[in-house]
């Protein structure tokens, strides 16, 4: 008696998927159709997620930082959902979005496909959306406060400006990170040009007949652009 076609390729898949998920603490092989659950670090998870962050163009302004769960189906190939946590690239910090992915994955072609993504803000952040919560100032503001600082004197006539103190900061959630920004600025001795805008007070001290200011200015953080900071607006009393 011959073998359909079709319930051979089904055979043949249910082998190859148990043999890929061989993280399983207790290997077993799936049911055509339905869901099984795999160790989120099986070797097939771990090049899952190397695949995605560098295929995909859905993820360009994020990155991985781990995965929370996965599970498995053969179907016409294998399709897997992983439960995800990102953060926006170059950012080094906690995970802020929780993300489901569904791939579908014909090796045999050669070929892998994001089918679906959602993303949600991790729980931790979601009392932050639409409003500013207060933050430590951190070595990222400070490079957020520069950068404004250094946008201002390019727009100015006067000598060089520098912060002398950050006071406070509060950030919002948006595409991106919205940083406002409390300063205390001084004049400086220095010239107003591209060579000196990027120094620091050691390099360009106060100007001791100089104005002192308080001021406000709004970043705007995308680190998945170039340049990651714009200065959004500033005021000065």
């Amino acid at each position: 008696m011959a073998f359909h076609p079709l319930l051979s390729l089904a055979f043949v898949s249910v082998v190859y998927f148990a043999t890929r998920v061989n993280g399983l603490n207790k290997p077993q092989v799936p049911l055509i159709g339905g869901f099984q659950k795999i160790d989120v670090n099986s070797k097939i998870i771990k090049e899952l997620v190397n695949d995605i962050q560098n295929r995909f163009d859905e993820l360009a302004d994020h990155e991985i930082v781990e995965v929370i769960s996965a599970k498995g189906q053969v179907v016409a190939g294998f399709k897997y959902i992983l439960t995800v946590q990102t953060r926006p690239k170059n950012t080094n910090g906690p995970p802020t979005h929780e993300c489901t992915l569904t791939i579908w994955d014909r090796p045999w072609l050669q070929s892998r496909t994001l089918l679906d993504k959602k993303c949600a803000l991790a729980s931790q952040y979601k009392h932050m959306a639409g409003g500013r919560t207060r933050m430590e100032i951190t070595d990222y503001v400070r490079k957020a406060a520069k950068f404004g600082m250094s946008d201002i004197n390019m727009h100015t006539l006067a000598n060089v400006r520098l912060i002398t103190k950050i006071k406070k900061v509060e950030t919002q959630m948006v595409a991106g990170w919205m940083f406002k920004i409390y300063v205390t600025i001084t004049d400086t001795i220095c010239a107003n040009n591209a060579f000196n805008i990027n120094k620091d007070l050691k390099d360009c001290p106060s100007d001791p007949n100089g104005i002192t200011k308080e001021c406000e200015m709004t970043v705007l953080s995308q680190p998945w652009k170039d340049p990651v900071f714009k200065l959004i607006k500033h005021t000065c009393n």
